[in-house]
């Protein structure tokens, strides 16, 4: 179908004013475009409508573009099918769209490939995105060639990708210097992870501190992965808290990993409550876990209700 002067007059306004932040007006023109033809403005009001919410109306111009070929809209389809669940139909579209070219159809695919163990396959998307320019495959790429033992290619992606400010490209290529016994080189990569927020990062540098006998060390990193969420650093870091007699850090801390599910937090959670003699909290934590079997809290408890029958 041959695109109409008015169509191009259409697309022409729906540019400019997605340019000037108008969302409406564009919807408009793009969809007076599209009804003239025009697969590009098809593409751009789904898009645009995926973007809003509007993901039935979406797929309705998505779908005949991306069936005649679009390459774009081959991209925002797959991307609506991803968002909505459906990882199947969402590659299918990406396959497509990267086929014809579509660099972060390429690198999307390429991830959900490799969220699936498929290494071989995302690293042969996630190349064709990085050569093709688009960035945020480089972490991807790098990934998937270390998922094959490809260590040493893999480090000069996830360099790229950390000088960009991606911290899980910095996380990784301080587990691939802690694995080939570079300490320092580690202890680098880790802390510019977690200075940009990398949870894990912070609980290795403890792990490494710990290791080395730098108890203060330790305390101090697996402090900071707890502030950002890593349960395992909250738990050593509530164990700490706890030898050095800070009961209120030691709670916190353990209260945190417990609640966040942490296997042996909630046994040491009620361990303290209980030295603490906070018996009731103390078996409402220890109560459910010695009913499931665990032993150190089936031993707490015995304790517990050993005390409890020794209060005057």
């Amino acid at each position: 179908m041959a695109v109409s002067t008015t169509s191009s007059a259409a697309w022409a306004r729906a540019v400019e004013a997605e340019e000037r932040g108008d969302t409406d007006d564009a919807i408009a023109a793009y969809m007076e475009a599209a009804e003239g033809g025009d697969l590009d403005a098809a593409s751009n009001l789904g898009r645009l409508l995926r973007v809003l919410g509007r993901s039935r109306e979406a797929e309705r111009w998505l779908t005949p573009a991306a069936e005649r070929g679009h390459a774009a809209a081959q991209f925002n389809l797959g991307a609506l099918h991803q968002v909505a669940g459906d990882a199947e139909a969402a590659e299918r579209w990406y396959r497509k769209a990267a086929k014809g070219g579509f660099a972060k159809a390429a690198a999307n695919l390429a991830f959900m490939l490799l969220e699936h163990d498929e290494d071989e396959d995302a690293e042969r998307f996630a190349r064709q995105a990085v050569e093709a320019g688009e960035t945020s495959a480089l972490g991807t790429l790098g990934s998937a060639l270390m998922g094959q033992g490809k260590n040493e290619e893999a480090v000069s992606y996830f360099e790229q990708d950390a000088e960009l400010g991606d911290e899980r490209a910095a996380f990784n290529l301080g587990a691939l210097a802690e694995g080939r016994g570079e300490d320092a080189e580690a202890r680098r990569w880790y802390e510019k992870a977690q200075a940009a927020g990398h949870a894990a990062a912070a609980f290795n540098l403890g792990t490494a501190c710990d290791r080395a006998g730098d108890e203060d060390g330790a305390l101090r990193w697996y402090l900071r992965g707890s502030e950002l969420g890593d349960l395992s650093a909250a738990y050593n870091a509530g164990l700490l808290a706890w030898e050095r007699e800070d009961a209120d850090a030691a709670k916190l801390h353990l209260r945190r990993a417990a609640d966040g599910g942490h296997d042996g937090a909630a046994t040491s959670l009620g361990f303290v409550l209980m030295e603490l003699g906070d018996l009731d909290r103390a078996e409402e934590r220890l109560g459910p876990i010695a009913q499931a079997g665990d032993e150190d809290a089936r031993a707490h408890l015995t304790e517990l209700q050993r005390r409890r029958r020794h209060q005057p």
